[in-house]
């Protein structure tokens, strides 16, 4: 299963429609759709999409540190 089928089925478990996929993304329904198709490509992207769907990302080092990834961690990196 790719990661955009494994993104799609979050989506329709957590009752996240094309409409709110476009408006976490800040792009319009036809974009947000096209990124869909493509592939997502861009982490900043991932993250707005399980950030929608309630869902969590998170890193875990083979010491078993883990590390999450939010929606803050973008805005972070857009006030670098």
């Amino acid at each position: 299963m790719s990661v955009t089928d494994k993104l799609r089925a979050l989506m329709e478990l957590s009752g996240v429609k094309g409409v709110d996929l476009a408006e976490a993304l800040g792009v319009s329904y036809n974009s947000a759709s096209n990124r869909m198709c493509k592939g997502v490509k861009r982490i900043d992207d991932l993250i707005k999409i399980c950030d929608k769907c309630e869902a969590k990302i998170s890193i875990t080092a083979k010491d078993g540190t883990v590390i999450r990834l939010t929606i803050d961690d973008i805005e972070t990196d857009k006030s670098k």
